[in-house]
């Protein structure tokens, strides 16, 4: 069924008993991570657990002196809520966002557009866009503005990454995990990424604080650089709009995907409340975070065999990760114009975050162009596709229930 998804991401055994990545970049050796700060001398690796415990710390410390030294840029912005389809979603309004065109805030991205405002460039665009996107300065590249940077992550299996702070911030503390060498954002998360992810969940965790980890896979997800990222935003006693109606859901099998009844667009959920602790298995959780996530990827696909217009690869997709769950959602446009009323209309870019219920707006007229358009669920069912129904032993062995 997922062949030339397989292809892309790797092999995979398919005993229903035991499902095991294999991945030709990811040699067979421990998952322990060691971190050091970037220095002129060899690093001295220390252990993961006690230098993961002070990335909270780290993180804070870094963001106030960025803010103090005008490396990093924090944009105020105002919160409004609307209900739909089970879902509080948030909708910030944020004026910098007309102010700073070419360095919006995190996860915006500015769309290629025709003169006449749709959303692909024109043929005679194409060459200039093309260039101008070879040209662009990779940002997760060497040398790194100090206050920005956080810490260097080594894996013994080789994985090399770098913890660096979002340089435009609409919420304090919002961070990123870059891989060291240039890996493209479309490329999928891999057992190692995932691991490192849930290890920052559970430092944070640890101290008392929930972080939402996202990333934008592909060219219609609303990813702003082309260089492989995964980012983490601390939640405020409001939390995660979607995680919410995730919670109240009750699940079986925590190994088997699911989705959410009330909302109308294509998405794939699985329950993490059971894996075990990082720092105790990390080749076990590396293990079986790959697999929750590839049953993920095999539902994705299942979905688009069963539209009457399936997508080409590759394919665009959001990613969410909480400390109770790993969502995916599919991607069939980047943007959505919103307020044509006002005469210009504006393509509104939508990444990861839109669908965990956070959405960015300039300003209250396009509020009350989401509003108008049928509110944030038309908006991301416009962006992502519909929901279809998966039989339950269509998807591989892992099966897929809908809850």
């Amino acid at each position: 069924m997922a062949l030339a998804l397989f292809h892309h991401f790797g092999r995979r055994s398919t005993s229903s008993s035991s499902r095991v990545f294999i991945l030709p970049v990811i040699p067979p050796r421990s998952s322990h991570l060691h971190i050091h700060q970037m220095s002129t001398q060899s690093p001295t690796p220390v252990t993961p657990a006690s230098a993961l415990s002070e990335l909270p710390q780290r993180v804070g410390e870094k963001t106030n002196r960025a803010l103090a030294a005008g490396d990093a840029l924090f944009f105020e912005s105002s919160r409004t809520f609307q209900q739909c389809d089970g879902v509080d979603y948030q909708i910030r309004i944020c004026p910098a966002l007309l102010l700073k065109p070419t360095a919006p805030p995190p996860g915006v991205s500015v769309s290629d557009k025709r003169t006449d405002g749709s959303e692909s460039p024109s043929p005679s665009q194409a060459g200039e866009v093309a260039q101008k996107k070879k040209e662009k300065k990779d940002v997760f590249a060497p040398p790194y503005v100090p206050n920005l940077h956080v810490l260097d992550v080594k894996a013994d299996g080789g994985e090399e990454y770098v913890i660096l702070l979002n340089k435009y911030m609409v919420v304090r503390n919002h961070f990123m995990l870059a891989t060291k060498d240039f890996v493209p954002q479309t490329s999928p998360l891999f057992p190692a990424d995932l691991l490192l992810a849930r290890r920052i969940l559970e430092a944070y965790k640890a101290q008392g604080t929930d972080l939402l980890c996202f990333f934008n896979c592909g060219e219609k997800s609303g990813a702003s650089q082309p260089h492989k990222h995964i980012q983490f935003l601390p939640l405020d006693a409001e939390g995660c709009p979607i995680e919410k109606l995730a919670q109240s859901v009750h699940v079986d099998r925590e190994d088997k995907p699911f989705s959410l009844s009330s909302l109308p667009y294509a998405h794939f959920l699985s329950r993490l409340r059971s894996l075990p602790r990082a720092s105790s298995h990390p080749d076990a959780l590396a293990a079986e975070l790959g697999n929750r996530f590839m049953s993920l990827l095999d539902a994705q696909v299942d979905t688009y065999r069963r539209l009457p217009d399936a997508p080409r690869p590759p394919w665009s997709y959001n990613v969410l990760m909480t400390w109770d769950h790993l969502y995916l959602f599919p991607r069939s446009h980047e943007s959505f114009t919103i307020a044509p009323e006002a005469g210009e209309g504006w393509q509104m870019p939508v990444n990861s975050l839109g669908y965990a219920g956070m959405l960015l707006v300039r300003r209250e007229a396009e509020l009350k162009g989401i509003e108008t358009a049928g509110g944030v669920c038309a908006i991301l069912s416009y962006i992502g596709f519909p929901k279809v129904e998966i039989p339950e032993e269509s998807t591989l062995d892992n099966g897929f229930l809908a809850q």
